[in-house]
């Protein structure tokens, strides 16, 4: 089964929050055996996997969600080993931190099969999603006979009200920009909604799943498929 892995130079643009909503995704709606693993220090999943079990019980959970501390090459290559090999029957998610220049941070780029980009169509997004583009294309270039990760681009969080006639024919250069040089596909955008905020690590609601419907249809022909 794959690793994916969520990913992103910048942090706040909705890692964690897409890596929960198509975790249970897969587990609820598609019945496939997942795992998450968190590496991010803020532990947001984790944390909130406690919370939830206060609610819904351990005899409900659907999938399990593991803090894993990296602080080194060696421990991220070990991960990365075990998720391909201890895991092969899951398919692996992984939260990775917002810094990925960071040394330790590099196996879980190169070793992944897939890399699920989040971004925004504001300024210091673009310019930290730029920056994570130029690092997977100095990655490739290092190890190029082991790191052939599929990259898929979610415009995340966009406020369906919001934008100029300008604005929009720019958010779609964007998209073009990160298609022809980002090496990868743009998904469908998930709008903002106050529904997203209301997440948990068991199941998403209703409106939740019609929320990333588009998106989630077009990453299921890829992972699944």
């Amino acid at each position: 089964m794959p690793v994916i892995v969520f990913a992103n130079q910048k942090g706040g643009v909705g890692k964690s929050t897409l890596a929960v909503m198509y975790a249970n995704h897969l587990s609820g709606v598609k019945n496939k055996r997942v795992t998450v693993w968190e590496t991010d220090v803020q532990k947001s999943i984790y944390e909130q996997r406690k919370d939830d079990e206060l609610t819904w019980g351990k005899e409900n959970m659907k999938y399990d969600v593991h803090y894993i501390q990296l602080d080194t090459l060696q421990n991220s290559e070990a991960m990365m080993v075990e998720a391909k090999e201890v895991y092969k029957d899951d398919i692996v998610i992984i939260d990775v931190p917002g810094n990925i220049t960071d040394n330790y941070i590099a196996p879980l780029l190169i070793y992944a099969d897939f890399i699920i980009c989040p971004y925004m169509y504001e300024t210091k997004v673009l310019q930290s999603t730029t920056t994570f583009i130029k690092v997977l294309k100095k990655l490739k270039k290092m190890f190029p006979e082991v790191m052939n990760p599929k990259i898929l681009y979610v415009p995340n969080n966009i406020d369906p009200r919001e934008g100029t006639t300008k604005e929009l024919e720019q958010r779609m250069q964007v998209d073009d920009i990160f298609r022809k040089n980002g090496g990868g596909e743009v998904l469908p955008k998930i709008h903002q909604r106050a529904d997203v905020k209301r997440l948990n690590t068991y199941m998403n609601t209703q409106k939740q799943e019609y929320i990333s419907s588009a998106c989630f249809s077009q990453l299921d022909k890829h992972i699944l498929e």
